[in-house]
């Protein structure tokens, strides 16, 4: 009958040992969940970033390339100083270029085109614009 009790503490004791065992697998497994996934939140955050600084880039380009053509648009048409013109980029979202000339003297013209989307004012450049003498 001892060893019937030996036998049942010893089988006890190997089964709590084996349940310790499976709960510390279990734990670093959970951990390396949660490591693996803080990595790739991290990583998709960064992706994100990235993303939008590029967008953000384009449509600035995108917008100085339009504030440009107004000007050169202006420049055409030969717009008395401080007086304004106004070109419609979207009548929809009440979006337009207002372009300005300066400032002008016999060898540059200086032209200000501001983005404007209904009362906000957005981006805005200012160009010079160098007059050939004589040759006009």
């Amino acid at each position: 009958m001892t060893s019937h009790i030996a036998k049942s503490r010893r089988l006890r004791l190997h089964r709590v040992c084996c349940r310790f065992r499976h709960d510390r697998r279990g734990i670093v497994g959970i951990m390396f969940v949660v490591v693996f996934s803080l990595l790739i939140g991290t990583f998709v955050l960064a992706l994100g970033r990235r993303s939008l600084a590029e967008h953000q880039r384009d449509a600035r380009r995108q917008t100085i390339r339009l504030l440009e053509s107004a000007i050169k648009s202006a420049e055409q048409i030969e717009v008395p100083v401080e007086q304004e013109i106004r070109l419609p980029v979207d009548q929809t979202s009440d979006e337009w270029i207002e372009v300005r000339l300066l400032d002008e003297s016999d060898e540059r013209r200086r032209y200000r085109a501001t983005h404007r989307r209904g009362d906000r004012i957005g981006m805005s450049i200012t160009r010079s614009e160098s007059r050939s003498v004589g040759g006009e």
